[in-house]
């Protein structure tokens, strides 16, 4: 978030900015504050419910077929819980993960994919 407000851009719902009471200015000023905060809060829930839901409309026997989505699936989840546990600290700092701990979510996507189909 921060790379992109460097450049002016924001990509939240200007209707979700208004809702929690954030400025476009705040954000690209990189003003954390509590408003700020529940923002944020509001959108890694939000995210977390769609990632549930994508993962329970998929029918095992797909699951082999899009490992790709299923492992970006796990990384932008895992990426979303260290956002969450820095208390959404993404307006000072770049969250990542190491690329073994990538590999491991690739892994297991492809486990997961391998293992449901068998079941199936």
């Amino acid at each position: 978030m921060r790379e992109d407000a460097e450049r002016g851009r924001i990509y939240l719902p200007l209707e979700d900015l208004a809702r929690f009471n954030v400025s476009e200015s705040e954000i690209l000023g990189g003003v954390y504050s509590p408003n700020f905060i529940s923002l944020m809060d509001f959108e890694a829930t939000r995210a977390r419910e769609l990632y549930a839901l994508a993962q329970s409309e998929l029918a095992a026997e797909d699951r082999a077929t899009l490992l790709t989505a299923e492992a970006m699936r796990l990384i932008y989840a895992a990426l979303l819980g260290r956002i969450i546990k820095s208390n959404y600290r993404v307006l000072d700092r770049r969250h990542s993960l190491s690329a073994p701990h990538k590999l491991y979510l690739v892994g297991r996507a492809w486990a997961e994919g391998r293992f449901s189909s068998l079941r199936g």
